[in-house]
């Protein structure tokens, strides 16, 4: 009997430590989970707007390592971006595999033009994405930027040692700020960020974002900058995380009083 109520008394510490994040409403794991999606789910768009600007014509060429297969005289158009089995790692530091395939309505430059990009066999830093976006032409603004629209529908995104998987979705506003004058050069791209997002966290919980202070996405910084994004995890107040003003890859988290930081694959 003693032996019993030992093991007993063990297996609800156990239990206790694993819910103590929760139960104290101080968990930070939708935060992280919102900021792999929200990070990779632009690169993904990054590598499609680079290789759509830089291509015309039926050709097969290559961009950062990547082989590309552009062909715009049948409908609707195709993009094919193959970064191979074995994947490779491009002059951004980001290792890659496996495809992303598109397809366009219209020319990319064109508004109302809609590319829908199917994600295969696809992997950044060894996490592996699954699923489609969708990314919109709105045309120009009443300041003659470019606007654009990012939709991903349950996005799945596994952990490199496939110990944790989520789901991610997104509706997000990108808008051309600077560098649009020169379309091929992309070292001066800016955007400036908004939108929500919403997803089902590795632990199975759900939650909601909504980007509060809009952000930057620059060239030569992989995550976002300057961004304020409200978290409203299931059943627990929201958070706040912040994204820094230089390029770093972390971002601060408030919750209930408490600082956190996470850190941005």
């Amino acid at each position: 009997m003693k032996k019993q109520f030992i093991v007993l008394f063990i297996i609800l510490i156990i239990v206790s430590c694993r819910k103590a994040d929760r139960d104290l409403d101080r968990s930070i794991v939708d935060c992280q989970d919102n900021g792999i999606g929200l990070t990779f789910v632009l690169d993904a768009w990054r590598i499609v707007d680079e290789a759509c600007k830089s291509t015309s014509a039926l050709r097969s060429s290559s961009i950062n390592c990547a082989g590309i297969v552009y062909d715009d005289l049948q409908n609707p158009m195709l993009l094919q971006i193959d970064y191979g089995t074995n994947g490779c790692t491009a002059s951004d530091g980001r290792t890659r595999k496996g495809k992303i395939i598109c397809t366009l309505s219209n020319n990319y430059t064109a508004a109302g033009s809609v590319i829908n990009m199917s994600l295969q066999h696809f992997y950044i830093n060894n996490y592996h994405l699954e699923g489609n976006i969708t990314f919109t032409n709105l045309g120009l603004n009443a300041l003659m930027q470019s606007e654009y629209k990012l939709n991903a529908t349950n996005i799945k995104i596994t952990s490199p040692d496939l110990s944790k998987s989520f789901l991610w979705n997104c509706d997000i506003k990108l808008v051309w700020t600077a560098g649009e004058s020169t379309t091929v050069n992309f070292s001066d791209d800016t955007y400036v960020i908004t939108g929500s997002s919403s997803g089902t966290n590795h632990k199975g919980n759900t939650f909601t974002t909504n980007i509060t202070q809009a952000g930057t996405l620059s060239a030569g910084c992989y995550w976002l900058q300057n961004a304020v994004i409200e978290v409203a995890p299931q059943a627990l107040t929201k958070r706040k995380m912040t994204y820094r003003a230089t390029c770093v890859n972390s971002a601060s988290v408030n919750v209930n009083g408490y600082e956190y930081v996470v850190e941005l694959p």
